[in-house]
């Protein structure tokens, strides 16, 4: 990403705010208990969810109003700088204080304090790590793409997607005539069988039981 003033950042701004606002939520109480290691895992692999969301708000926002962003400019990345230290380090003070009363809520020996100040830079690690998988398995994406484009163009899929779908169209044309030919049936309560493309034959007069004292007309 390169600025109007020529200066390249390897990260987008949008993702950078979402992914430092992920950072310090990471650091809020959690159920079970966590070591300065494992928090700095989970913080970084939250981070880089939060960029992610970032740079995709970006991108959605690009799409709507369809034109570029107005890109930050030096002051707003001095004041993202600033923001962020300033919220990760109270966000650090106060997990550690958490994580603290978590351990001795539980009967267990609180990890040193001193300890949770490898967060911050072991969560930079993970995230940067994460950041990096995605962008190589998007440029991998890319290759491959081309490479197909290059055995398969691109006219004979579109005819072999267009063949399948008038096949496939006219097969099932084909068997809705062959089913709207035949007369079908349904046994009625009396268990005769009439097509149902006629009107239903209507049961025949009841007859009277010889012996009966009922007659008709009476």
């Amino acid at each position: 990403m390169t600025t109007r003033q020529g200066r390249t950042h390897c990260y987008q701004f949008s993702g950078l705010v979402a992914a430092a606002v992920m950072f310090c939520l990471s650091l809020t109480p959690s159920l079970l208990p966590r070591g300065y290691l494992y928090q700095g895992l989970i913080s970084g692999l939250l981070t880089a969810v939060g960029y992610g969301l970032g740079v995709l708000t970006a991108w959605l926002g690009r799409q709507i109003i369809g034109r570029p962003l107005p890109e930050a400019g030096p002051r707003a990345w001095r004041i993202l700088l600033a923001a962020a230290t300033v919220a990760g380090a109270i966000s650090v003070y106060a997990g550690a204080r958490w994580q603290t009363q978590i351990h001795q809520l539980i009967d267990l020996d609180p990890p040193p304090r001193v300890g949770y100040l490898l967060v911050p830079p072991i969560a930079v690690v993970t995230a940067a790590a994460w950041v990096g998988l995605a962008r190589l398995l998007r440029q991998a994406a890319r290759w491959i793409a081309a490479l197909l484009g290059r055995w398969i163009p691109a006219a004979l899929v579109v005819h072999a997607f267009a063949s399948h779908d008038v096949h496939h169209g006219l097969g099932r044309w084909s068997e809705r005539r062959t089913a709207g030919s035949h007369v079908t049936e349904e046994t009625y309560p009396r268990g005769g069988r009439v097509p149902i493309s006629g009107p239903p034959t209507p049961p025949g007069p009841a007859t009277t039981p010889p012996g009966s004292c009922v007659r008709q007309g009476q």
